[in-house]
């Protein structure tokens, strides 16, 4: 939500606070930061953001909710961000974590491609570039992974996600996804 407002010429920070606030005593403690903790680290984030990384992206559609029918099923997602990016088409997903991702992640993990095929489908919208920005919250630091990506790639990663969807449209049993 901060990241919409910066890039909507909204005060970001003051964004955040107001949503943070929201959820003061809904007991957010994860394992190494509490409420507070996490609130501290926000103007850091933002800051660094908007210095070193805002100007490379110029937004098309920002928080974009989009669905497709894919034969009984819906697929449905919402993207954080759809523009450039360097001047390359981009999908983009704003991720915070403890740790700094494993760049594998990006090439397994459908869900920027699902975003890829839902852009394309409803906005006709290709991207040539897929991008996962990562706020690392034990160092303070934003790690930026991408991927060159083509329709067939998109295609490929397609088919697993509509065998899921295939598969958990039948399913009576729901299996713990450890």
């Amino acid at each position: 939500l901060a990241l919409k407002a910066l890039f909507e010429g909204d005060p970001a920070l003051e964004t955040f606070n107001m949503y943070w606030e929201t959820v003061r005593n809904k007991g957010l403690a994860t394992t190494a930061f509490d409420w507070e903790g996490l609130a501290a680290q926000a103007p850091i984030f933002l800051s660094r953001f908007e210095k070193m990384h805002a100007k490379h992206f110029d937004p098309m559609c920002l928080e974009q909710k989009m669905s497709v029918a894919i034969g009984d099923n819906v697929l449905e997602g919402t993207v954080d961000f759809i523009g450039k990016y360097k001047g390359r088409k981009v999908i983009t997903d704003w991720k915070t974590s403890f740790r700094r991702y494993d760049s594998n992640k990006i090439h397994s993990n459908e869900q920027l491609y699902i975003y890829h095929y839902l852009a394309n489908a409803v906005l006709d919208f290709e991207a040539e570039i897929i991008n996962y920005k990562i706020f690392v919250k034990h160092d303070q630091s934003i790690q930026s992974i991408e991927k060159p990506v083509t329709l067939q790639i998109v295609d490929n990663m397609m088919e697993n996600v509509v065998s899921y969807m295939n598969d958990l449209a039948k399913r009576e049993v729901w299996l713990k996804n450890r």
